[in-house]
């Protein structure tokens, strides 16, 4: 593999913490970093000669937008985790504290919240590359996500050694979700779920999506205009590229 796709090297620190995680579960985001970002050694995007203005513009969109809806995946990949030890903590005291309690709750709310911004970010990524409906397969949790953020408090139960919410509406109407007019009273005619793998089968489900349109990118790019960038990167790193440096738009620590 060359050196400039391997994120585990030249990625930012973000990226070569999670590097294993991005090869698992995202690997078509590492092929739209190595062939249409690359770095040229100082935190910049290499230059690359024949790009028209607007062409540099999609290309700094396809950057900014890459990097920003992977972040927002390795956040709710950590609120899965926290989740999955907060019920863990649960089910071996059977108790669950006000702090664990308001710790749950923030979890629960940022996770979904970062749900949507993916959503959010790849609409925009497909609209800055022209593929206007890269992001509906992401839409449902979109849904999900305002129902959780502006909508009441999801009902919440504990069941013995686990605790369970009702999970949000998506795109679909369903009356045993959580959504607008639901009402607390009404609980036993609402689905209860346990938490833990609630979330963590939803995680799963976003990332293969988020994975999904990430490989629609890069295909669609290799066929578009931009694939000069990638011809003109393909031997611009070499291995005695220092393995410090920081692609473009990354975070610096």
């Amino acid at each position: 593999m060359p050196l400039q796709d391997d994120l585990a090297s030249n990625g930012d620190p973000l990226e070569r913490e999670y590097a294993a995680f991005l090869r698992d579960r995202l690997p078509s985001y590492g092929l739209v970093w190595s062939h249409f970002v690359g770095n040229d050694g100082s935190s910049d995007l290499p230059g690359v000669p024949g790009l028209t203005p607007a062409l540099e513009l999609m290309r700094g969109q396809v950057n900014q937008l890459s990097y920003s809806a992977m972040e927002s995946a390795i956040i709710a990949e950590r609120c899965n985790t926290k989740i999955g030890s907060l019920t863990a903590g649960y089910a071996l005291t059977g108790s669950l504290t006000a702090d664990a309690y308001l710790d749950l709750s923030e979890t629960l709310f940022g996770y979904y919240a970062h749900l949507g911004r993916i959503r959010d970010l790849v609409e925009k990524m497909g609209a800055a590359i022209g593929l206007p409906r890269l992001a509906e397969k992401l839409d449902e949790y979109y849904k999900q996500r305002n129902n959780i953020l502006h909508e009441a408090r999801v009902p919440m139960m504990l069941t013995g050694n686990a605790i369970g919410i009702v999970p949000p509406e998506g795109a679909a109407d369903d009356e045993k979700k959580w959504g607008k007019n639901r009402l607390w009273t009404a609980k036993e005619r609402l689905d209860m779920r346990d938490v833990s793998p609630l979330i963590k089968e939803t995680t799963d489900a976003v990332l293969q999506k988020l994975e999904d349109a990430f490989a629609s990118a890069y295909s669609h790019l290799m066929d578009s205009p931009l694939r000069i960038v990638a011809n003109s990167l393909k031997n611009y790193m070499s291995p005695e590229t220092p393995s410090s440096i920081l692609p473009s738009g990354s975070i610096s620590l």
